[in-house]
């Protein structure tokens, strides 16, 4: 069962609701910070529409929504998708209320490789180790506030790996090198803690706080998402392997990865000179010669079952 909210909502009875969507979620394994992020949005929706939640009108939804400055139109399609799945579990009459949004074209956008370096260098250890984790294992804020040292991170025949259950409850091992493994049980050692964070969320940081560690490390010219993007382009960019780097990930769809990896431009040439004719004739490929006939050739069949001719 997930923990209390730590956002309030405008009333007892969108707090009840709140409370008995949140157990349905539980009972359908979502991930707890998956439950604590749509409860978040729904208590803000009800403070922001000053209701309660029987006075909640089709015409005070739409002026909601259309009146709130989004962030991002990606904010505002997450938003309604939980106001949408919320309402569906509570006011099956207003869940059409909310459109839905298409989800905009990602653009991958990798963190300068400088601004890392110097987020590093002039970090204490731990802010170090959150952008290392990052770069150059690619875990999501969520992964790196749940990680365990003891458990998580182990050292196999072929070397390092990182075992976790990441977003979707989808287990997956990353390879680590021997040096970020190092840096991982150096920083463990300065405390006693199961989590390779300690802090006051269920005894870890919080991934909002591993997300504030990281942009405050790198003088907010770049945030722990875009060193993701950085090592999934520079993962493709080693191996062209884009299953690979989709598993690494811990992505469902290779779509998803692809809006991860930025084409360098280096790529872009390799592609173009391969298909430039004055570097490499095109030659299209013959087609297969047929095979001979067999010396007893079986009667044509056609697609009715029955031997042509008869």
């Amino acid at each position: 069962m997930p923990g209390p909210c730590p956002y309030h909502a405008y009333d007892h009875s969108w707090q009840d609701a709140i409370d008995r969507w949140s157990v349905a979620m539980a009972a359908r394994a979502l991930a707890v910070q998956t439950i604590a992020t749509r409860a978040k949005r729904i208590n803000q929706l009800s403070r922001e529409l000053k209701l309660s939640l029987a006075e909640v009108t089709a015409e005070a939804l739409l002026l909601w929504t259309a009146t709130k400055q989004w962030r991002t139109r990606n904010a505002q399609r997450n938003y309604h998708q939980s106001v949408r799945l919320f309402l569906q579990f509570e006011c099956p009459e207003l869940a059409g209320v909310i459109p839905a949004i298409r989800q905009p074209q990602a653009v991958p956008r990798p963190a300068p490789e400088s601004t890392f370096t110097r987020g590093v260098e002039t970090s204490d250890q731990r802010q170090a180790l959150v952008l290392r984790l990052a770069r150059e294992s690619g875990l999501r804020r969520q992964e790196i506030a749940c990680l365990r040292h003891a458990s998580d991170i182990a050292q196999h025949p072929d070397g390092w790996w990182v075992s976790l259950v990441g977003k979707g409850a989808r287990h997956r091992r990353i390879p680590i090198s021997e040096s970020l493994a190092s840096a991982v049980f150096a920083w463990a050692s300065t405390h006693e803690a199961i989590w390779l964070f300690p802090g006051f969320t269920q005894g870890h940081l919080s991934p909002s706080w591993v997300g504030k560690l990281a942009r405050r490390a790198m003088d907010g010219e770049a945030t722990l998402h875009q060193l993701r993007h950085s090592y999934a382009t520079a993962a493709y960019a080693g191996s062209l392997d884009v299953i690979a780097v989709q598993h690494l990930l811990g992505h469902s769809s290779v779509a998803t990865t692809q809006q991860y990896v930025a084409v360098v431009g280096k790529s872009l040439r390799r592609a173009a000179q391969a298909a430039d004719p004055s570097r490499r004739p095109y030659e299209p490929e013959q087609p297969p010669l047929p095979l001979d006939p067999p010396d007893n050739p079986e009667p044509h069949t056609n697609y009715s079952g029955i031997p042509a001719g008869l």
